[in-house]
């Protein structure tokens, strides 16, 4: 699969990496099992990625812990609640926070939705949109 050019594959990637290495390394700080997944089942090469150093690991997985928190006390007050995550990438908060309740769609570029449905599927609770979050069009297919 051919990947924007640039830098856009380390923003998927790196952050995917930290919170699998860190879910193996450090389970009681972040237990990211899909992470852990993607990462396994992926064909990507992650030997530039695996150069990065603990700290980023460290990073990933301290951001998502926090953002994990705020949003399951967002959840807990709105359990059915619809959530939009804005140029999800290979994120997995998703399956982290899930009450068995919340709606969720991922917004992401074309390309990187096609990269993320080898991943994750769509069901009746979890939606992919393929657009950019500057054309507003993606509201009404929430």
């Amino acid at each position: 699969m051919k990947l924007p050019s640039g830098n856009v594959s380390e923003t998927l990637f790196v952050p995917l990496w930290g919170r699998a290495e860190s879910s193996k390394k450090y389970p009681s700080l972040l237990d990211d099992k899909e992470s852990i997944r993607i990462v396994e089942s992926s064909n990507y090469d992650f030997s530039k990625v695996n150069s990065s150093s603990e700290y980023y690991c460290l990073a990933s997985a301290i951001r998502a812990a926090n953002f994990d928190r705020e949003l399951r006390e967002y959840i807990n007050a709105h359990p059915e609640a619809s959530i939009v995550s804005i140029g999800s990438g290979l994120d997995t908060t998703f399956f982290r926070v899930d009450n068995g309740k919340i709606f969720w769609y991922d917004l992401d570029l074309p390309e990187i939705i096609e990269l993320r449905k080898k991943y994750v599927t769509d069901n009746e609770r979890i939606k992919m949109i393929a657009g950019s979050c500057f054309d507003y069009e993606w509201i009404s297919r929430v």
